[in-house]
């Protein structure tokens, strides 16, 4: 059971820092581009998270011609499906960090852009035991820096970035988790994968 929760919740530390965000199908708006907005904040939502319950928001604030630097918060709730060990069980993930954005081309222009993240990234498990009826719970939390790279456009109205790159969890962390009577605690390796970004933003 222990080793369960360990799994659930380095998957979902991983998937919620790096993998939520997913990138979208259909026409994109044409690279040919060279609109631009004037403005020097860009409040941004992850629309395809609220699908899944996700919630992710960046606000970018210009600090140069090239340069966008804001807050970057992120809040995930999962109710499980009830299985042999778990009668009802739910995980939570909650990240807040920085983000920047360099634009190739300026500021809130269509462009090729650059953007490093840091977050810190907490997670918890609960859980009620089938057999026992007492609750399991667990948590968990590691800082990230992801590097992503990818191409904004900037309509008349609104905004959409899509972009790709890499997560990093930094450093190892403890996984914690109780009965109410027995208390253990694990180790986190270090982890890398792939992070995606889609999001849609207004600037004003």
């Amino acid at each position: 059971m222990k080793s369960m929760i360990k799994l659930f919740l380095i998957s979902f530390l991983f998937v919620s820092t790096i993998g939520t965000s997913a990138l979208a199908q259909g026409d994109a708006p044409s690279a040919t581009s060279s609109s631009s907005k004037e403005g020097s904040v860009n409040a941004r939502i992850s629309p395809l998270g609220l699908l899944i319950g996700y919630f992710n928001a960046d606000v970018d604030i210009k600090v140069g011609d090239q340069w966008t630097l804001g807050p970057t918060f992120s809040y995930w709730g999962v109710a499980m499906t009830t299985d042999s060990v778990f009668s009802t069980s739910r995980l939570e993930s909650k990240s807040i960090g920085a983000r920047a954005n360099w634009y190739k081309n300026g500021v809130f222009k269509d462009s090729l852009y650059f953007s490093p993240i840091f977050q810190y990234v907490s997670a918890t498990f609960s859980g009620t035991s089938r057999t026992s009826g007492s609750t399991i719970s667990a948590s968990a939390s590691v800082p990230v820096a992801s590097a992503l790279v990818g191409y904004h456009w900037f309509g008349q109205t609104v905004n959409m970035s899509l972009g790709a790159g890499f997560g990093f969890g930094l450093g190892s962390s403890k996984v914690t988790a109780t009965d109410g009577t027995t208390t253990t605690e694990s180790n986190i390796g270090r982890s890398v994968g792939l992070a995606l970004d889609f999001m849609i933003g207004i600037v004003f």
